[in-house]
């Protein structure tokens, strides 16, 4: 992937954490029953101890950003349940 598409990919992925983050604080202020686990705590670019950003080397860093989208399905699969009460 060209380096121009890179940036653009990873600043995507940082709002779309942003924007779950924010429902996330949203579902907690409204039921405070919710509790996330420590992997989906969303603190920039990452979740939990991952980083969303692609990585530019092959290796380590495609594993750690597939970690990553799990914790956001993880997040997700939170949400949904919550929306569904």
């Amino acid at each position: 992937m060209q380096m121009l598409h890179r940036r653009r990919f990873n600043t995507g992925m940082v709002g779309f954490l942003d924007c779950l983050k924010q429902l996330m604080d949203h579902a907690k202020s409204q039921d405070p029953s919710i509790q996330f686990p420590d992997y989906c705590i969303i603190n920039n670019d990452r979740i939990g101890e991952h980083s969303i950003k692609l990585q530019v080397s092959f290796g380590s860093g495609d594993e750690t950003w597939t970690r990553a989208l799990k914790s956001v399905l993880r997040a997700l699969k939170g949400l949904l349940l919550y929306a569904t009460r």
